[in-house]
């Protein structure tokens, strides 16, 4: 179990549910409780891609935001793997991109 405490709210998960919530509804939401996350976007569309890699920067992650754990997980270090990670990406799956 987790337990997150600020002035206003308590807020108790157990790790079941953590791995269960997708990336972007945990980078929503646990800040309202007070615990810190990493930049982070929710990834719809190449311009969202784009954006992402100038707002947040590289070294990233790229996960898809549906809870499958480390399938197709991309790491994105260069201009090289944001292309591979557009080429293989199927523009359906949402996927969050986190900074390193």
């Amino acid at each position: 179990m987790l337990l997150f405490v600020n002035s206003s709210m308590f807020l108790v998960l157990s790790q079941k549910i953590l791995r269960r919530l997708n990336s972007s509804l945990k980078w929503k939401t646990l800040p309202k409780a007070g615990v810190p996350v990493v930049p982070g976007a929710i990834i719809k569309t190449d311009e969202d891609v784009d954006k992402a890699v100038k707002e947040i920067g590289l070294p990233m992650i790229a996960k898809p935001d549906n809870g499958v754990g480390a399938a197709a997980t991309f790491k994105l270090e260069t201009e090289d793997d944001i292309n591979h990670f557009k080429a293989e990406w199927d523009h359906e799956t949402v996927y969050f991109f986190e900074n390193l």
